[in-house]
């Protein structure tokens, strides 16, 4: 007997049991488990493991090595902490795809559960597990559902978790709402097409510094201090936006939130201090759920190095990523577990996560005769998937599609002579067999490429010179078998690019410098719906139905005119708003649609005859709207009346009051409404003559 430390924290005394004894490479007869005493004999020591192959029974040899072969590599512990194995048959010996296991400890069980729940078995099979106490809860349930009460739904939330993250979207009427902050002030509001915002709530000191949204729209971030440094930052959500939790990190002055809302990190500007190393650390990764710190490091980053987000994400929150800082690969920490695994691409540049599937490209530069290279690695597994070498590299940017099913690589090239720059946009098909590369060759500098987030067009910002004022736009659409030109508009004060979240629409921008000219287009077919300005804008946003567009200056950028333009899709002004003092106007972001894509498709389709209802809305909104400002109108008028029936009532008041005192006053006999007679009365006077003499 010997006692080995489990890796989980607590001591574990059984007979040592090396993994080899699941699985024998040496022979493809099976050695059996050994024997090991029963430990513990709970319900929850006891796992079923399902959606295992069904095999028949002349194939159970060799899936059985395979199985015991999978448990050891998911579980990954240096000893066996089973105590019995039994991979289920039927009467004539064929696998029913279930697994039962048991283990020394319920710990051992619950950390087995954790690692088998969801593991990937083989291409088709991903297995569940679950403990035999779990399957006893189950067979409890009774027969008929019973809706849990209100109270008993909220005792199973963790705290702050009883709100409505998602309650804006339920709004009747389909608006979207937006932040805003100003002076010290912090205003939420439903943004409206023909009125003014419909404020829901307006706060002091919301925040100390800047605001953001979490991706899905379901908190708000802020910031807060003691008086003199940042200590923490607070989400807030729900239909009254409570304050769901609090992140205490001193000197806090940036977040990253995960795709899916799971994770947040912050980071702090402040040295490490020697007297409380674990709670002063630069970075920190919290779970939103919880509110617990997970992880937290203290990279040295040199000042002109960095670069906000420090982390990539993988686009389902398995798993947050970044450089090595010997550049010798990419080194990630998966989730929820905090494993940490590396994936070695010697010399790497930059990398760039697919924001849906568990892949992520990288480049490596030239280095004296080996070319530069792009690679596409499986980020849980490491293995390439395909790569590409390149020659005269300059540069390469990576740009993945929002779907996921298309990357794009950039690399700006310079001829031998070093006199001549071009640029290769190299496009990755990622659902493709192999993923086939296809290669668009500009001989002009790119400046900004964007892809349309829900189809296969793309834009670029290109010119023969990185500094030329005016360079030209370009619109392109990524077929099945080629690269299509759509349009080429040349001569734009054009800087930046921003797609409708929608597709199809797209304004580009030339901002700052550029004094704010806008371009509204749509790209199927090209065409160009308006031209717009909004001097010295610095940001440009759209709502993320697509509807409307807001720019604004902020007070952080110019002290000029700040505020923000409210236009719709087309580039039509709905409403400008000066305020002293502007800083941010915040899009509340969306959660993506439940429907499929037939029904979204069908919504579309029936969409003609739905709008007959809309425009009935519309019209008793602006009738309701009308009356209001009829009836406002008219109270105002009777006001006015009012107030000159009291005012010709004082002055009748105020005469007979000077009439009765003139009679006071007034000698015998006198009366007031007799005739009087005017006389005039000529005088003259006399005016002396001076004669005054001045010497030349």
């Amino acid at each position: 007997m010997v006692s080995i430390a489990d890796p989980r924290g607590y001591q574990s005394t059984l007979r040592k049991n090396e993994w080899e004894d699941l699985e024998d490479t040496e022979s493809d007869e099976e050695e059996p488990l050994p024997e090991l005493p029963v430990l513990d004999e709970s319900k929850d020591a006891l796992l079923l493991v399902t959606n295992l192959p069904a095999e028949k029974a002349k194939k159970f040899a060799k899936l059985d090595k395979y199985v015991k072969k999978q448990l050891k590599k998911a579980l990954n512990t240096p000893y066996n902490p089973l105590t019995d194995y039994e991979l289920c048959v039927d009467d004539d010996g064929n696998t029913t795809g279930h697994l039962l296991l048991s283990f020394i400890s319920d710990d051992e069980a619950a950390f087995a559960k954790a690692k088998l729940d969801g593991y990937k078995f083989d291409k088709k099979h991903v297995l569940n597990a679950y403990s035999f106490a779990d399957l006893d809860r189950v067979a409890e349930y009774p027969d008929e559902y019973v809706p849990p009460t209100e109270d008993e739904l909220e005792a199973n939330l963790p705290p702050g978790m009883n709100e409505n993250l998602r309650s804006w979207t339920t709004d009747p009427l389909g608006r979207e709402q937006f932040v805003m902050k100003y002076e010290d002030q912090v205003q939420l509001a439903w943004a409206e097409r023909d009125r003014e915002p419909e404020t829901i709530d307006v706060r002091t000191n919301w925040s100390e510094t800047y605001l953001t949204w979490s991706p899905l729209g379901s908190y708000l971030a802020t910031f807060h201090s003691d008086g003199e440094v940042p200590v923490g930052v607070a989400l807030w959500g729900g239909s009254d936006m409570k304050r769901i939790r609090r992140f205490p990190h001193r000197g806090v002055k940036l977040v990253q939130f995960s795709p899916q809302e799971n994770y947040l990190i912050t980071w702090s500007s402040l040295p490490v201090d020697p007297q409380d190393v674990e709670n002063t650390q630069p970075i920190m990764v919290w779970e939103v759920l919880t509110g617990k710190r997970l992880y937290t490091s203290a990279p040295k980053i040199p000042k002109e190095a960095f670069s906000w987000p420090l982390f990539q994400w993988a686009g389902d929150d398995s798993a947050f990523a970044r450089i090595a800082s010997d550049g010798s690969g990419i080194r990630l920490i998966n989730m929820p577990d905090m494993t940490k695994s590396k994936i070695d691409i010697k010399g790497i540049k930059s990398f760039a996560m697919s924001p849906t599937d568990s892949l992520l490209s990288a480049w490596v530069p030239e280095v004296e005769n080996q070319p530069a290279r792009v690679v596409l690695v499986n980020s849980r597994t490491g293995e390439m998937i395909r790569h590409k070498n390149l020659v005269q590299v300059v540069n390469i940017d990576m740009f993945w599609q929002k779907s996921g099913d298309n990357l794009c690589v950039k690399v700006d090239r310079v001829s031998k002579s070093g006199k001549t720059f071009f640029v290769n946009l190299e496009f990755f098909r990622i659902r493709i067999k192999d993923v086939p590369v296809e290669t668009l060759k500009l001989d002009t500098r790119v400046i900004r490429f964007s892809w349309e987030p829900t189809g296969t067009h793309f834009a670029i910002i290109h010119g023969a010179d990185i500094d030329v004022p005016r360079p030209d736009v370009s619109f392109y659409n990524l077929q099945p078998n080629k690269v299509e030109h759509i349009k080429t508009t040349e001569g734009k004060a054009a800087n930046e690019l921003f797609w409708s979240p929608q597709g199809k629409h797209i304004v580009v921008a030339g901002l700052r410098e550029l004094n704010g000219k806008l371009e509204f287009w749509s790209v199927n077919p090209p065409e160009q719906m308006a031209i717009c300005e909004h001097l010295k804008a610095t940001t440009v946003e759209w709502d993320p139905t697509g509807r409307y567009v807001a720019t604004s200056i902020s007070a952080w950028s110019s002290s000029i005119e700040n505020g923000y333009t409210l236009w719709n899709f087309a580039g039509q002004q709905l409403r400008r708003v000066l305020k002293e003092k502007f800083y941010q106007f915040l899009w509340r972001p969306r959660p993506k649609s439940l429907l499929s894509k037939s029904q979204v498709k069908k919504i579309k389709k029936n969409l003609r005859h739905k709008s007959i209802e809309y425009d009935r809305i519309d019209t008793v909104r602006s009738s309701s709207l009308d009356s209001a400002k009829r009836a406002e109108r008219n109270a105002l008028l009777q006001e006015y009346r009012d107030l000159c029936t009291r005012m010709e009532a004082d002055a009748a008041a105020m005469a007979d009051a000077r009439n009765a005192l003139i009679l006071s006053a007034a000698p015998a006999g006198y009366n007031p409404d007799d005739d009087w007679e005017e006389v005039e009365v000529e005088t003259e006077e006399l005016v002396k003559e001076h004669v005054v003499q001045v010497k030349e």
